[in-house]
């Protein structure tokens, strides 16, 4: 397989380009004996299709590379064509000097052309947000979101439809945020401000191979430089309890400084309800649980930027907040006889626990163009903190009903994590006259340290349990090199691009009171390959394929026991191994509206969290091991019905096959099934100018199978408008979520021959009202850093 990626990166992406029979076409653009640098020159064959395009350097010289033919030639600023003329090009041609008119009326000619709504690029799906107007009117990035193919955003959590993770990039830079931090962070961003979002379900080589996950970028607008931006943000939520939130940021930009800073806190909690029946083979196990959970987050970004010349620019950001999630909890469980239905054990817990998080993100780059044609090289060097302490306390009452008789166990944790991460990035953009090249390095450093001290709860006196206490530490080090090569052929109509990333992983784990070390040390290579055709603007078609890693997350790692109750925890498993997977999918896109994609994924040695129960006994014991290999094929269909004015609909249907094979014998195997869901997010204009719109989402997920596990099926309707006042500056929405209370999850499992069933509601039925507010110069730009270390840091988990 490696051998094919070699030899096929040579011939496709190395070979000279007189294989292809181009011709070169050059000269240079003068206004008036001044060299006029960075002008768009653009060649447009006879299907007024750009074929291909570049940039005049700093003395106005330009060379472009196309087949022989007849074709347009435009030089083009901004939009503005200077100069338009048609040639007849058989061999190579120079075109000497060619004048721009100083007395012209450039504004005679402007152009004005619309993007499509849906496009394919090579490696990544394209959706211009601008050219809707319900994704960029009134709105944030959320709401964009929310209207893009692939994308699933439900109960605020944003997902990317056939892959288990996502990372989100603002203009190529990675966003070091996740959970809610991301959610509270996206909703700064206007939707106004957005010119397109990229969904990239297969990441190149340049990217870390790790998960099986994709990214979004997020790009926007150009602005003008000399300017400063503000925006305030608030919203209040009420479902069974309240929340809010706050908020607001600034930017500035004049001559080479850019600083950009934004600042949000939320403070409330929410009610998580929670059922499980277990059928053992003599009595049912039946749990009813009460949660209460309540969180304050904190958190910031600053960042600058300088530009020392024409050539070089460096950064510098910072990210940071602090979270102190609270959770308290009654729990009833009742063990009854599988014949008379009656009690034989109560077991009541009652249970709090509180967790006090700290992260600090800092990076600095800097990038140098080395030349006017592209090439450019980049460094990122990053570093990240995370502090986590966590004390859990519970008492359990566990009544025999038969015998009258009652037994009390009360336990407390203490634990700490402390988890820090370093890393340096270096990128080379490297475009040639027959391809273009990228190559780079990375090394990453990880230390992870954790501790948890275990006490029985006495009236007198706390006893210490050494025997599951525990000090666990872990180091990971990683390096890894990459290139990926691109290359249009056939009149740009076929474009190709092949990438290899190589990766060398070096882990150690101990365990003070287990007196266990585990030292692992694997090299992998991933290739990936992109293949697209466009032959004309009404259809494109794409293949791609990629190969990815998967590795555990630390806590997954971390050998201790977190207790739930008397008879239920869960603990890590230091021996986990990363899985691999395979993915291949093919894209077509019609009419740039309808959008569809059939996908196939093999991984290998997967993990998961899995709870093991048994007849005799009713501990419950969750764990994390590679259990199962899976194969999954699925097609992804989506469509935008605009036809009229007032009425946008983005579509969507996701149906998938799913096959598991495990090698446990206590899990079944091996299990198989259909899923699907359906979408629609609707926005209709209520008014001429275009301030009032009233919004419709839907969505149903059909019951489906997933590795060992049956889901029930799921509906969820939401309802809201939205006012634009004062020039479309101030934002007022209304929204009602789960409108009827229907967005519950319901999931059954069979672990060694026991069924058991789980029934979980979030307390998703919620009114919301928020106000944003933007005022400055609303065209500015805010610019993001991309760090390097993303996947590191959201391998930490969450709270």
């Amino acid at each position: 397989m490696l051998r094919t990626y070699f030899v096929s990166f040579f011939l496709i992406v190395l070979l000279p380009a007189s294989l292809f029979a181009q011709i070169e076409i050059k000269g240079q653009v003068r206004q008036i004996e001044k060299n006029l640098k960075f002008l768009e020159i653009q060649l447009i064959n006879k299907d007024s299709i750009v074929v291909q395009s570049t940039l005049t350097d700093y003395e106005g010289k330009f060379s472009i590379k196309t087949e022989r033919g007849n074709c347009q030639l435009l030089i083009k600023q901004v939009g503005t064509i200077l100069y338009q003329k048609r040639f007849d090009f058989q061999g190579n041609q120079d075109l000497g000097i060619i004048e721009i008119d100083n007395s012209q009326e450039l504004k005679e000619v402007m152009v004005n052309s619309k993007k499509k709504l849906i496009e394919r690029k090579v490696d990544r799906l394209v959706f211009n947000v601008e050219n809707s107007i319900s994704a960029s009117t009134g709105g944030d990035a959320i709401n964009a979101l929310k209207a893009t193919p692939g994308i699933n955003i439900q109960n605020d959590k944003i997902s990317m439809i056939g892959k288990s993770s996502l990372a989100v990039m603002i203009d190529e830079r990675f966003v070091q945020l996740s959970g809610d931090d991301l959610t509270n962070y996206l909703r700064t961003i206007k939707s106004e401000d957005i010119k397109s979002i990229e969904v990239i379900t297969n990441p190149p080589s340049k990217y870390d191979a790790e998960g099986n996950s994709g990214i979004i970028n997020i790009k926007l607008k150009k602005t003008k430089s000399n300017s400063w931006n503000a925006s305030f943000r608030s919203a209040y939520i009420q479902s069974t309890y309240s929340s809010g939130s706050v908020g607001g940021s600034f930017a500035y930009q004049k001559n080479k400084i850019a600083l950009t800073s934004n600042l949000n806190y939320s403070n409330g909690s929410n009610r998580l309800l929670e059922n499980q029946k277990i059928d053992y083979a003599t009595e049912n196990w039946n749990s009813n649980d009460k949660l209460r959970s309540y969180n304050k987050i904190f958190g910031g970004k600053f960042s600058t930027d300088y530009k020392i010349n024409e050539n070089i620019s460096i950064g510098f950001q910072y990210t940071g907040g602090n979270s102190d999630p609270t959770v308290k909890q009654n729990n009833l469980a009742v063990l009854s006889d599988v014949e008379t239905n009656s009690p034989n054990q109560n077991i009541q817990t009652k249970l709090f626990e509180k967790k006090d998080n700290k992260y600090s993100t800092l990076n600095f780059y800097s990038k140098y163009k080395i030349n006017p044609d592209g090439r450019n090289l980049s460094l990122d060097i990053d570093y990240f903190d995370y502090d986590k302490k966590s004390y859990l306390a519970f008492i359990t009452d566990d009544y025999d009903v038969i015998n009258d008789s009652g037994t009390i166990v009360s336990k407390q944790n203490l634990g700490n994590q402390e988890l820090k991460n370093f890393s340096v990035k270096v990128d080379m953009v490297h475009p040639s006259k027959w391809a273009n090249i990228d190559y780079g390095a990375k090394i990453s450093v990880v230390q992870n340290n954790s501790e948890l001290e275990y006490y029985n709860l006495n009236p007198d006196k706390n006893t210490a349990e050494t025997s599951i206490s525990n000090l666990f530490r872990y180091k990971e080090n990683n390096q890894a090199v990459y290139f990926s090569g691109a290359k249009k052929i056939g009149s740009n109509k076929w474009e190709i691009q092949i990438g290899l990333r190589y990766e060398i992983t070096q882990t150690n784990g101990y365990s003070a009171t287990l007196n266990k070390k585990t030292d692992q040390k694997y090299s992998k290579l991933f290739p990936t390959s992109y293949i697209t055709f466009t032959p004309n603007d009404n259809h494109s078609f794409s293949v791609n394929y990629g190969k990815r890693i998967n590795r555990p997350r630390y806590s997954m790692l971390n050998p201790f026991r977190e207790y739930n109750n008397a008879y239920s925890y869960i603990e890590g498993n230091p021996f986990l191994q990363p899985s691999i997977s395979h993915n291949l999918s093919l894209g077509y896109i019609l009419k740039n509206n309808f959008n569809s994609s059939l996908y196939y994924s093999l991984e290998k040695n997967g993990f998961s969290s899995i709870t093991f129960i048994e007849n005799g006994n009713i501990n419950q014991i969750t764990t994390n091991l590679n259990y199962f290999d899976s194969q999954n094929i699925g097609i992804n269909e989506s469509y935008v019905f605009n036809k009229f004015k007032f009425w946008e609909s983005f579509n969507s249907l996701f149906l998938y096959y799913s096959k598991t094979k495990s090698d446990n014998i206590s899990v079944e195997s091996p299990t198989e099934g259909l899923g699907s869901s359906l979408s629609s997010n609707n926005s209709f204009i209520i008014n001429k100018s275009k301030t009032i719109l009233m919004n419709l989402d839907i969505m149903y997920s059909f019951p489906s199978t997933s590795i060992n596990t049956r889901n029930e099926g799921v509906f969820n309707t939401d309802f809201g408008f939205k006012y634009l006042l004062l020039k479309k500056q101030l934002v007022v929405n209304f929204l009602v979520s789960d409108v009827f209370k229907s967005n519950m999850q319901r999931w059954s499992q069979k672990i060694n021959g026991i069924n058991s069933y789980n029934t979980n509601y979030e307390d998703a039925r919620r009114f919301t009202i928020s106000v944003s507010y933007k005022f400055g110069n609303n065209k500015l730009k805010i610019k993001e850093n991309k760090a390097g270390n993303s996947e590191e840091k959201n391998r930490a988990g969450g709270n």
